[in-house]
This record gives C-alpha cells, structure tokens and sequence, in this order.
C-alpha cells in the first residue's frame, strides 16, 4: 500500500497540495471518481506537505498500528526505537510517562534512536577526513535521499554512503538479538518508505498514530514515568535540531572559519540543491539537510491534534528538546559498537527522465486554453503550476487536465451562460441594486426596441422601475400580467431577488396578442 494516499471522496480538486508540493509529485487525471489528486509515487519525496495542507483531509498516511498490535498480541519481542524529537512530537506532559506508555504497550525493550545517531554521526566524522567528493551531504534525513535520488541523481555521489540512524539502531538491537522486531516511532513520514526498502526495520510509527493508539494520553494516564532501557544516548539527542549533526560528529560548524553547513526547510534544500548542481559551490566539505524547517522537532506527523499547551512555536520546541537533553544526558558517552560494514548503504538513480513534449504540442495545448500569444499566459498560479507552459507541459505528459486552469474555465462558463441567456425565447433584465442594467440577452433587446448600450444605464429608460424596486424591498418574487404603452406590449413578468449577487431579475414574455 502506498506511503501517502488520496481519499477520493473527500478531495474537492483545490489544487492546494500541488501548489504546495515543492516537486509538484501529484497528478490529476479525468475520468469519473479519477480526477481526484493523486501522489505521483515515481516522483513524490514523502515530506509530508500535501498531508498536513489538504484542507479536505483527503491526503491519508498508511497506517500500520494494526501490525505492530499484532505481534505484541501474539507473544513477539518487540523493541522500540524512538526518535528523540519525541519530546516535543508527542503532548506528555513528562517525557518519562511516553517511556511507561510504551512498556504499558507491551513492548519488551524501549530506547532512543539517539543511539543510532551516535554511531552514524561517529562514522560520518571520519568520512569528513578523506571524502573523495565534496560537499558530501549527510544522509540521515530520508527525504533528502528521495529528493536526490528522484530529481538530483546527478548529486548522489555527494550523499554520504551512510545509513540513518534509524536503521543503525536497528541493526544494533538486531545484533544482540537477531529474532527482534524493531519498530520505528516518530514525526516523520517518509521512515515508512526507507523501512520498505531496507529490511532491518520491521515497521514506522508516527507519533500521530501511537497518540491515536493511545486514545490522545488516555492510555498514560495512570502511568508513572519511565526511564529508557540502557544503554543511554548523549548528543545523539542534539540531531532533531538544525546543527544537531555536526554537534554530535564533532565537526566545526564555525559560522566564518567553518567549511561545513546546517540546512533545514525544503525550499532551503531546493536551492542548495539547484546551486550544487550548477557546480557553484565551494568551501564547503560538509552539509548537514533537514526537509523539515528547523529539523525534525518540525516533522509533519507529530502529535498536532493534542499540542503541548505550553509550545507554541519552533523556538519553544528546540528549547524544550536541549533542556531535556541538558537534564538527562549521562555522565559518561555509552560504550556502542557495530560493525563498521552495518553503517554503510547504497543510493540508486531513481529519477523518472520524462521526455520534454515538441514546441508544438505546448502550444496546441495552451490554444486550447485561449492562450494564443505570450500576453494571454497570465502564470497566475492557481492550477499548482508556476506557469501557463509548465501546466501545458504537464497536460502533454498526462499529469494535468485543461481544466485545472481557472482563468479558461471561468471564461468557459461564461461564454456558455451568455450562449444560454442569449438562446432563451423570453426577454432577461438583469439590474443591481441601483436599478442599474447588468445585462439584457437578445429577445429583451428585440421586445423594448433597444440596444447593448442601455447596459450601464437606469432601468428607467426601458421600464417603470418600481417593478424592480417593489423586488428588492420585499425579497420576493413578483409574477403578473404588465401592459407597457410606451413600448406597446403586454408581457407576463416574474422578478426576483438573487441574494447571492444582490442582482434583481427580470423574465418577460410577450403576451400583446394573445390580449388582444
């Protein structure tokens, strides 16, 4: 089952997720209940935006509760690797009573992926001794892995071979205890498709779905808090924050004299990205990137339904996280060890190499639309796309529906209900509250011996406006039988109010000869 999925019923074809994607990895195709947004999973990276922006909920997360619940219920030894942005990801209002929450759970061991941490971090410091390409970027953070190998393949020479610190401890646990299970809980999402790829983790909880589990706090109601089991992290608890990683590795992140960056935030990671690419980097030896702004303490499946009253914002959130690290850091580093070989990986090109449509095929597409000359692409954005072209490109590709772009559709519906109103055997007066003419359709035009130009002008000059007047104080409809001697008709007439527009209408069929 897919990472990141769509509920059908519930998406109303806003388009707020592909103009929030930054690699635009959703797609709309027609058909039936199949124009609905769907992940384009080729390309999508797992950051979680879509998710967290869809105003309809329609974006849903795989869920994988059921399976961890039922190997606790059939008798598994289960381990819990709990990622230490947990103390501000999850509303407790003790960090110790998560800890309980879990043992209460019934799994057997519970401690920090800090410890993972710690291991790739020392691993990485000695990577920065003898890189052969530079910068290398560091690989802890699984959507920046998606990001290079879905649309930067180019730059995965610079990932550092390493594995992240989920999957070291993982493999640690594993390697006192190669019949455990380990199961992965924390904010991010993109965890779930890294542990799909690599076997040593058996499942990825968010911490949304464990506070769901928990009934949101409930469960840990009449819990005392707990510590976790040994042996206990240090500064590997520093790599949920921006800079957490060269902290923990040792490695100067001098602001002047430094050679190495901290980078957090998906439009940060882009343009470092795109400036990397054009080989206009130097100095620089080592980056550590984050998707998340401000790291993983901002990761998109935290326990947002249930925020700590008392965090606010991303400042209050690192802060919380260093003083829990303050308090409970040990007084000697932990003895950890794994063999070198269990930290290292390799990255694959996954990039989908599309082909680019002819200039001609663009441009049949943006005639379709009406857009004609340059002037007629406004690039307003409302479709998700940055440009007229860019959403033509994307129509050709199979991705886009001419529909999607507003300005034609808007125009579409126009043009259809004046085809409409023009078409319609009865006379149509349009006026606003002013008794000022909005519109008038051809058969009034005929009926009152006038032209277009009354648009824009008093009603009275056609009609007795108390008519419309009468309308717009009572809020009613107002049929009757009218003789107009000015104009020598009799017409039956129905005038009502449309609140909507605070436009009065007025339907006028000629009826002179049957009076007569």
């Amino acid at each position: 089952m897919s990472v990141i999925y769509t509920v059908n019923a519930k998406c109303r074809d806003c388009y707020k997720c592909l103009r929030l994607c930054p690699v635009q990895a959703i797609k709309f195709s027609s058909g039936g209940a199949n124009m609905r947004a769907q992940v384009r999973e080729d390309e999508c990276i797992l950051d979680g935006r879509c998710v967290a922006v869809c105003p309809q909920k329609a974006k849903k997360v795989r869920r994988d509760v059921d399976l961890v619940q039922s190997w606790l219920e059939g008798g598994e030894k289960v381990a819990v690797s709990l990622a230490p942005s947990f103390v501000v990801g999850l509303p407790a209002s003790d960090p110790g009573l998560v800890v309980a929450g879990l043992k209460k759970s019934g799994f057997a061991i519970v401690q920090e992926t800090a410890l993972g941490a710690e291991l790739a971090a020392r691993e990485q410091r000695r990577l920065s001794h003898g890189m052969l390409v530079e910068p290398q970027i560091n690989s802890s953070c699984p959507v920046v892995v998606n990001l290079v190998e879905r649309h930067y393949p180019g730059l995965i020479p610079h990932l550092a071979p390493l594995v992240s610190p989920m999957v070291a401890h993982a493999r640690f646990l594993k390697q006192r205890d190669p019949e455990l299970k380990v199961v992965f809980i924390g904010p991010c999402i993109a965890k779930k498709e890294e542990a799909d790829q690599l076997d040593d983790v058996d499942a990825v909880l968010t911490f949304q779905e464990l506070w769901d589990w928990w009934n949101g706090g409930e469960f840990i109601a009449d819990v005392a808090p707990a510590k976790f089991d040994p042996p206990h992290a240090n500064l590997g608890r520093l790599f949920p924050i921006d800079g957490g990683m060269l902290k923990t590795a040792g490695i100067d992140g001098d602001l002047v004299e430094g050679q190495s960056i901290a980078i957090s935030g998906m439009d940060n990671c882009l343009s470092f990205m795109e400036t990397l690419s054009q080989g206009k980097v130097e100095g620089i030896r080592t980056v550590e990137m984050l998707a998340c702004p401000g790291g993983c303490i901002n990761g998109p499946a935290a326990a947002a339904q249930a925020p700590l009253t008392d965090i606010v914002n991303l400042f209050q959130r690192r802060q919380r996280l260093l003083a829990f690290y303050r308090t409970q850091a040990p007084k000697e580093p932990a003895s950890l060890e794994l063999a070198p070989r269990l930290l290292y990986r390799d990255y694959e090109d996954r990039g989908v190499k599309e082909p680019m449509p002819s200039e001609e095929e663009i441009r049949a597409v943006l005639a379709q639309v009406g857009k004609v000359t340059k002037e007629d692409e406004l690039n307003c954005g409302a479709c998700g796309y940055s440009s007229c072209r860019d959403k033509a490109v994307a129509v050709c590709r199979g991705h886009a529906e001419l529909e999607m772009c507003i300005p034609y559709m808007r125009q579409k519906a126009e043009s259809i209900a004046s085809l409409v109103l023009n078409a319609l055997p009865a006379g149509v007066i349009v006026v606003d509250g002013d008794l000022t003419i909005k519109e008038i359709n051809n058969a009034a035009r005929e009926l009152f011996h006038c032209s277009d130009k009354v648009i824009g002008g008093d009603v009275g000059v056609l009609l007795e406006p108390e008519h419309f007047r009468r309308v717009l104080q009572g809020r009613r409809v107002d049929r009757r039988r009218v003789a107009y001697h000015r104009h020598g008709l009799v017409v039956e007439q129905t005038i009502f109010f449309v609140p909507e527009h605070s436009m009065i209408v007025g339907i006028f069929t000629n009826v002179t000869q049957e009076e007569e």
